[in-house]
């Protein structure tokens, strides 16, 4: 948690909050071993600001909310 913090208080996520750029962080893994599919693990957990928060939801209603499965972290990175 500590190292979070510290992280969180940067100056370069500060400046990124103050501009209202989505922040989505985790644990990047490569889905299928490719470079352009790569997502935020949410085994080991993920942070996203309120812009991201808010880029979400706009995009819930085309998440396929229907599909029942493990793969959370796979559908949010999407």
């Amino acid at each position: 948690m500590e190292n979070l913090k510290l992280y969180l208080y940067s100056e370069e996520m500060v400046h990124a909050g103050a501009n209202n750029t989505p922040l989505f962080l985790g644990r990047r893994f490569m889905e299928g071993g490719k470079i352009e599919k790569v997502f935020n693990s949410g085994g080991a957990g993920y942070l996203m600001n309120r812009e991201a928060l808010r880029l979400l939801v706009g995009q819930l209603d085309t998440c396929q909310p229907h599909l029942k499965g493990f793969w959370e972290d796979v559908m949010v990175n999407k």
